[in-house]
């Protein structure tokens, strides 16, 4: 099978992301992550869109689509986002916005590109230390591409067609092995990642000088940034690390 044209992708296949305001715990609970998977799969009914990935965090959710007019994704998602802030609002007796501002989207620009986004958005709650593997996490489109689930939410035929063979059983076997890789370094989400709040989870599985480490290696930041967030000095992190 041949490779996708990368003009295939461009402009068609989008990473939205929708966040709580002030990094509010909105899909927090089963219930909350359920209702939202619900009105996804049920607003997408009579569109063209397609739904190729997904995760649904505590404070944050992961869409990939496929739309061949961005209007109607933008449609869409403020159709989903407004249900669910009702219903939000409604349980929690509360009124005002639910999420920080409508959502954050990015084109994907090639085939790599699109693989690094799905396996990027399947590892959140594993990135999180919320679980030790993505085929624990019940709400993502990581068990539902393997079998373990079937909430026909994802669209997997549009996905077996960027691979370079026909036999499904092949496929499956690759984009399991694609997911072992750390290969996300290459594309950049231009996402606000809560430091603070990552710090504080990580603090139950690893010592400073190890989360300070795990910050400059794998998040890129630096030692004054890590001291901010420590709410030391960078003498006292260059100090941690020797």
């Amino acid at each position: 099978m041949p490779r996708i044209a990368r003009s295939y992708l461009v402009g068609k296949i989008f990473h939205i992301t929708v966040k709580g305001i002030n990094g509010e715990y909105i899909f927090q609970g089963n219930e909350n992550k359920k209702k939202y998977l619900n009105l996804l799969k049920k607003d997408l009914e009579g569109t063209n869109l397609k739904i190729l990935a997904y995760c649904i965090m505590d404070n944050h959710a992961h869409i990939l689509i496929a739309t061949e007019k961005i209007e109607e994704m933008s449609t869409y998602m403020k159709k989903v986002n407004t249900a669910f802030a009702n219903f939000y609002n409604k349980i929690n007796e509360r009124q005002g916005y639910v999420f920080k501002n409508r959502f954050f989207s990015q084109p994907i620009e090639d085939r790599k590109h699109l693989f690094s986004c799905i396996v990027y958005i399947h590892k959140n709650p594993v990135k999180a230390l919320i679980v030790k593997g993505m085929q624990d996490y019940k709400f993502s489109s990581y068990r539902e591409y393997f079998g373990q689930v079937n909430n026909y939410l994802i669209e997997k035929e549009m996905i077996y067609k960027f691979f370079d063979n026909k036999n499904i059983s092949e496929y499956m076997v690759k984009f399991k092995e694609f997911h072992l890789r750390d290969s996300l370094l290459e594309y950049e989400f231009d996402e606000e990642i809560n430091y603070k709040e990552l710090i504080k989870a990580y603090k139950k599985y690893f010592s400073d000088k190890e989360i300070v480490k795990i910050l400059i290696e794998r998040f890129k930041l630096n030692k004054q940034k890590i001291a901010i967030l420590f709410n030391t000095t960078k003498y006292n992190i260059n100090k941690m690390i020797k």
